[in-house]
């Protein structure tokens, strides 16, 4: 069973993802109006607004495509949720999956509103406060959720900036 403080975590989740995807149609439905005309003169919004643009409106409302959308993206989290349980277990701390997954949202939830790429700092902070409010000392809440991002943040930068350097020098 959930620890309560995950059940508002899984809600707060509900919400974000519920937010973005209402977003993500409001954009499209824009994109044919007034948002067209300010992302001609801002060249990064330009690409963006031309794909949503371009997006068959029957896709964008199809339930099978957006449930499908959401129940992948909770995997990820759950996935996040739990390789940040054995994040901590490689220091030495036994949360419950649930601490883990609470923890985790709140840290996730942190980085959205953080204004660094990804979240960066942010969701360091709100992950090591999180996990000390559950008990965990500092010195190693930290050391799980520094591995945490070097894992999921870092890591993939890697081969990342190689592909980015690859299809550059075409």
């Amino acid at each position: 069973m959930l620890a309560p403080v995950a059940w508002v975590a899984a809600g707060a989740l509900g919400l974000l993802l519920a937010a973005l995807a209402g977003g993500l149609l409001g954009a499209v439905r824009l994109s044919r109006g007034r948002l067209k005309e300010v992302a001609a003169r801002v060249r990064p919004l330009r690409a963006l607004v031309d794909a949503l643009a371009s997006a068959s409106p029957a896709h964008l409302r199809d339930p099978r495509a957006l449930v499908g959308a959401v129940v992948l993206q909770a995997g990820v989290i759950l996935f996040d949720a739990a390789t940040m349980e054995t994040c901590l277990r490689a220091v030495e701390v036994a949360v419950p999956f649930s601490t883990a997954f609470a923890t985790f949202q709140l840290a996730f939830i942190a980085g959205t509103f953080g204004v660094t790429p990804g979240g960066l700092g942010a969701f360091e902070a709100a992950s090591v406060w999180a996990l000390h409010a559950f008990g965990v000392p500092v010195e190693r809440a930290l050391a799980g959720t520094l591995l945490f991002r070097g894992l999921t943040y870092w890591l993939p930068m890697v081969p990342g900036f190689w592909i980015w350097r690859r299809s550059m020098s075409r």
